[in-house]
């Protein structure tokens, strides 16, 4: 019975693990966007453990897609924030449904049903390369963050990817252990968002490159 318990509870905490970094996969969001928000969006993360590796995805979210313009001056892209994105604890997917179910309770569902990240600024570094900052909420835990990025446009389109390194003691969540060995407390997460370009931002790039 004992053996039972610790096995369970092992699982709870791995399942804790990897809805903060499905979460944290900046800024949260599904695989695909609805298509009247003229967005899509991709993420992906990885946790390693020193017996094997453990991947997924944030299926479901909601948000209102911002709109890109351009800066013809400093020849940079630009979104207007604050950006708000909601994530359903229900719509994480790590591909195996005892370890989502286990999320669920880890992450104090129903009193805590969504994962918030609030997108705070977009600032030009050099050349197609970009920082992003906000805060990530997660099970009432807020944590600021900074991610780097890249972006471009493609056919009137706007192609932003960046990556997030997500650190889970930082959320105060303890790092789930198998068979006496821990997961590694930095996770890092990869993302990729397409917004519409209006046709002036279009015009006005097309015009200062």
């Amino acid at each position: 019975m004992r053996s039972y318990r610790k096995c369970k509870a092992g699982r709870r905490r791995w399942a804790a693990f990897c809805l903060a970094v499905a979460l944290a996969g900046l800024p949260g969001f599904a695989r695909e966007a609805p298509a009247q928000n003229a967005a899509t969006f991709w993420a992906h993360f990885s946790v390693h453990h020193p017996l094997h590796e453990v991947e997924g995805d944030v299926r479901e979210f909601r948000w209102s897609p911002p709109t890109p313009h351009f800066d013809s001056g400093s020849q940079s892209w630009g979104i207007e924030t604050p950006v708000h994105i909601e994530v359903p604890v229900t719509g994480l997917d790590t591909a195996n449904q005892n370890r989502d179910s286990h999320m669920l309770e880890v992450l104090l569902f129903p009193e805590y049903r969504t994962i918030t990240v609030d997108v705070e600024s977009v600032r030009h570094q050099e050349a197609d390369r970009y920082e992003i900052g906000g805060r990530l909420t997660i099970a009432g835990r807020t944590r600021s963050f900074l991610s780097p990025a890249h972006a471009r446009a493609d056919s009137g389109s706007l192609l932003v990817e960046g990556d997030l390194t997500v650190q889970l003691s930082d959320f105060e969540i303890e790092r789930p252990s198998l068979l006496m060995l821990s997961i590694d407390d930095v996770v890092p997460v990869h993302y990729r968002v397409e917004l519409t370009i209006p046709a002036n931002a279009a015009t006005l790039q097309n015009s200062g490159s």
